[in-house]
């Protein structure tokens, strides 16, 4: 692999692993667990008290950051699968 070739490829894989970091942090199934660590911060008051807000949320946040890892880990090729009727 040339120089060139491997300056180019690793930003978008370093992005597509920290997108993919987010994902996992934001899954909603870590709900619990993200309450349990801000506990006695006003964050986690917040959020045990307004916990729908915040699983609508971090939903929404796990849905595009697994969106964008899924794009910038695949290198843009989608073999057909990515074609909107």
């Amino acid at each position: 692999m040339t120089r060139s070739a491997m300056t180019s490829t690793t930003p978008r894989n370093i992005t597509g692993y920290l997108w993919t970091g987010l994902a996992v942090v934001a899954c909603p199934c870590h709900l619990p667990l993200i309450i349990g660590a801000l506990a006695g911060t006003i964050a986690g008051a917040l959020l045990s008290r307004h916990w729908v807000l915040g699983l609508v949320g971090l939903i929404a946040l796990f849905l595009v950051s697994a969106a964008q890892a899924w794009r910038k880990l695949s290198g843009g090729s989608c073999e057909g699968s990515c074609e909107m009727n």
